[in-house]
């Protein structure tokens, strides 16, 4: 997964391709992140970025994926 920008902006994005809640926590609202390649589950991506997993939205979370987002 290739990540850059906002991050409450990527947080969403990431939402929505796991569906399932993506929580930035309020010291890291506003911050931007460089472009960063980062491989794993969701789990793995969210500990790397400082995010917190939430509850699963409507649908599976899927195991492990390569998703390119650009913000």
């Amino acid at each position: 997964m290739t990540l850059a920008g906002d991050l409450v902006a990527c947080a969403e994005a990431l939402q929505k391709a796991w569906k399932r809640r993506v929580i930035v926590p309020k010291e890291l609202r506003g911050r931007k992140i460089r472009k960063r390649t980062i491989k794993g589950t969701p789990e793995e991506i969210a500990h790397a970025l400082g995010l917190e997993l939430g509850s699963k939205l409507k649908g599976s979370t899927p195991k492990r994926q390569e998703v390119k987002i650009a913000v």
